[in-house]
């Protein structure tokens, strides 16, 4: 029974996630987190991760307006990765703390972790003259072509329109236009940059 039980509960969860159904979502991952050590390991479905539905069930607390579980979820996936031998995904999941931290209002305890994730993820700053995106023209004033833009020219451009319009951190953006388009990822970029959040 306990083998039927598990990837039902996994199934619903996702269907109902995928209806924006957080809270049953929420209830369900964590039914199936329960089912977790009852089922024997030649039982597992296939390419099922307990750490990925830990991730799941974390983010459809925080969806639901349940911060506080979604830390203690991400939390007791944190205990079980060993940061040295899987660093990326240990600050993956520092990243998702924060975050969740962030919603809280705990901004002291979000950063701590932001920084603990930086450390673990390594990053290698890009050029300010590599390419960052092609643009594509319209074609207005000519035949349409690629136009590549630097990090420089990118990050000039950013910050000329959020000095323009006063981006500030505690701004929100509704986004509307699409993220293929020069204006609709520059206002994403944009918002990251600020450290703001965007409603897309």
């Amino acid at each position: 029974a306990v083998e039927r039980a598990f990837p039902a509960a996994l199934v619903a969860a996702r269907a109902a996630a995928s209806a924006y159904a957080f809270s049953e979502a929420q209830a369900l991952y964590e039914r199936a987190l329960a089912l977790w050590p009852k089922v024997a390991a030649d039982a597992l479905p296939a390419g099922v991760e307990r750490l990925a539905v830990i991730e799941q069930a974390a983010e459809a607390a925080a969806q639901s307006g349940d911060a506080r579980r979604a830390i203690d979820l991400v939390r007791a996936g944190l205990a079980e990765v060993d940061p040295t031998a899987q660093p990326m995904r240990a600050g993956v999941l520092q990243h998702r703390l924060a975050w969740y931290l962030n919603e809280s209002g705990d901004w002291q305890s979000g950063v701590v972790a932001l920084e603990r994730a930086v450390g673990l993820i390594p990053i290698d700053p890009p050029s300010p003259d590599a390419p960052a995106i092609l643009a594509y023209t319209s074609g207005t004033t000519g035949a349409p072509k690629g136009v590549p833009l630097s990090h420089a020219n990118l990050l000039s451009s950013l910050r000329g329109a959020m000095l323009a319009w006063r981006w500030r951190p505690d701004d929100v953006m509704v986004h509307a236009l699409p993220l293929s388009h020069q204006h609709g990822l520059g206002g994403l970029h944009a918002t990251l940059l600020a450290g703001s959040h965007a409603v897309i």
